[in-house]
């Protein structure tokens, strides 16, 4: 699966509450385990394997699940669309502004929206975030993730530390 990305239980069930959206709908995989390894030159092994994901529908209610990230924007597109939604691409969100019953949204080509809710779905450059938070550069942890689905049909999830480089 390229460009994949993995739906976490609690996102499933947000999903869920979107009438005709069910997780079984959604194209992709569910996820049975995950497998935390160490690509190391020196040290290639496998750290530790976990079978968690599989236990997630009896703990959350919710699979954790690999879907193909254009498919999944297509579906959610179009799921919205059937919902008489509007979608508005290519707008740059400048400010928003909340207030009792609704948001105000303003964005960089002057169009000025209402909404009773706003999703941000825009990465870790978020203008949703940073106008509601304001603008801060992102601090490197040292660690990273990666989340992938093999050829074996097995999630693989990789942790490294930048120290460990």
């Amino acid at each position: 699966m390229n460009n994949s990305t993995r739906l976490q239980p609690n996102g499933l069930r947000v999903l869920s509450l979107i009438s005709g959206l069910d997780a079984d709908k959604i194209p992709g995989q569910y996820i049975d385990r995950m497998c935390f390894r160490s690509w190391m030159p020196e040290e290639r092994a496998t750290l530790a394997e976990s079978d968690v994901p599989a236990k997630g529908k009896f703990r959350f209610g919710y699979q954790s699940k690999a879907v193909e990230r254009t498919g999944f924007r297509r579906l959610i597109a179009q799921t919205a669309k059937d919902h008489g939604v509007d979608i508005h691409w290519e707008h740059t969100l400048v400010s928003l502004e909340q207030n009792n019953d609704e948001v105000t949204l303003n964005f960089d080509n002057g169009h000025t929206d209402n909404a009773s809710f706003v999703i941000g779905c825009d990465g870790i450059h978020s203008n949703t975030r940073g106008s509601i938070f304001g603008h801060e550069k992102p601090d490197f942890t040292g660690f990273i993730q990666v989340c992938c689905t093999s050829d074996i049909s097995r999630s693989l999830l990789y942790y490294a530390s930048e120290d460990s480089w």
